[in-house]
């Protein structure tokens, strides 16, 4: 259940951001964030495969089964890392899902500073980033 939940809060927070920075745009400075933006990707994470939506559709729906497949053997109770990070990263992979399906691009807006230039993220992808992370760490531990 509260994988469900998770999983829930996640999409919502992804797209009640992405809504205001869609309907709503503001530019906001600080240290680590250049400014709040509005930017419309049609690849993965920083533009790649660009314009390869069918390719995301399919890595999606893989992912969807795997984690299926995969909440079959795991013990989530005794395992609250793994469950976490797997709500949190299956949030994100919807959030950015539901992007790719109505939008047909997903809704980047958070510019942060880099060595190498200025990388453009949202919530779903740092969600899936750090979902990722509890999920090898929740692996590691068990």
């Amino acid at each position: 259940m509260i994988l469900v939940l998770i999983i829930i809060f996640v999409v919502l927070l992804d797209q009640v951001t992405k809504y205001l920075a869609r309907y709503h745009h503001f530019k906001k400075n600080t240290k680590k964030i250049k400014y709040i933006s509005y930017l419309e990707n049609t690849g993965g994470a920083t533009g790649v495969m660009d314009g390869q939506m069918w390719l995301f559709y399919i890595i999606t729906i893989i992912v969807f089964i795997v984690a299926v497949f995969a909440s079959k053997y795991i013990d989530f109770e005794n395992n609250i890392i793994f469950s976490i990070g797997l709500g949190v990263a299956l949030g994100g992979t919807i959030g950015n899902f539901i992007d790719r399906v109505v939008n047909g691009a997903v809704i980047d807006f958070l510019e942060f500073k880099h060595k190498k230039g200025i990388l453009v993220y949202n919530i779903a992808d740092v969600a899936i980033t750090v979902g990722f992370i509890l999920i090898i760490i929740g692996l590691i531990r068990w």
